[in-house]
């Protein structure tokens, strides 16, 4: 007589296992969003305004409260050499000092009957590029020279602290009239322009101590 075989009996609590699974994935889902929504507010406030300085190019990473060893320089930024802010910081040291010159010109004017104020053919403006300092040609230098004038030296002068304490790189670009020159020092416009230029670097280098790597 055959034996009689058992039916297996259908397992039944097999979704327990999917379900568990799904139960974990939820939980750490949870966990993760709980986490996120938890800030530290004075943390994050000084890691996004680093963020921001950072890319605008302000010169300052962390804040001096934010940070152990102070404040940490940023490198150079090619493409945004200036930034609003540091912009506004060059303008202001820069119009402190035009006051100053003009006060000493206006002196020397009522002194002497006579003073030339230099400080009026400075402009400050703000390119893609960066900050761009304007200082009239006629100010600089005589026609087809390439000697800087005393007003000159004093526009200068008047520039050199903000360049001194900034960290980015400087550029300076020599311009002449459309007057043409061939002369034996100069044989072209573009000598003369040149060596504006190099004259103009030479004397930041030189008597502000202004780093030739930078310029």
């Amino acid at each position: 007589m055959p034996k009689k075989t058992h039916e297996e009996h259908e397992n039944h609590e097999r979704y327990l296992v999917t379900y568990a699974d799904l139960i974990t994935l939820l939980l750490g889902l949870f966990v993760i969003l709980y986490a996120s929504a938890k800030v530290d507010t004075p943390k994050y406030i000084v890691v996004s305004k680093a963020m921001r300085n950072f890319f605008t190019g302000s010169g300052k990473v962390i804040d001096r409260g934010g940070a152990r060893g102070g404040l940490m320089p940023m490198l150079p930024n090619p493409s945004k050499t200036g930034g609003e802010e540091a912009m506004t910081r060059m303008e202001a040291t820069i119009a402190e000092a035009i006051e100053r010159m003009a006060a000493t010109n206006g002196t020397a004017a009522g002194t002497a009957g006579e003073g030339t104020d230099s400080t009026s053919h400075i402009q400050v403006e703000m390119q893609e590029r960066g900050s761009v300092i304007h200082l009239a040609e006629s100010m600089f230098f005589d026609p087809g020279t390439a000697y800087i004038k005393s007003e000159g030296l004093r526009a200068l002068d008047v520039v050199a602290p903000s360049l001194k304490t900034t960290m980015r790189l400087i550029r300076i670009e020599g311009h002449t009239d459309n007057t043409p020159i061939q002369t034996t020092l100069y044989p072209s416009n573009w000598h003369l322009s040149t060596a504006s230029a190099i004259t103009t670097a030479t004397y930041l280098i030189e008597h502000h101590h202004i780093p030739s790597v930078r310029v």
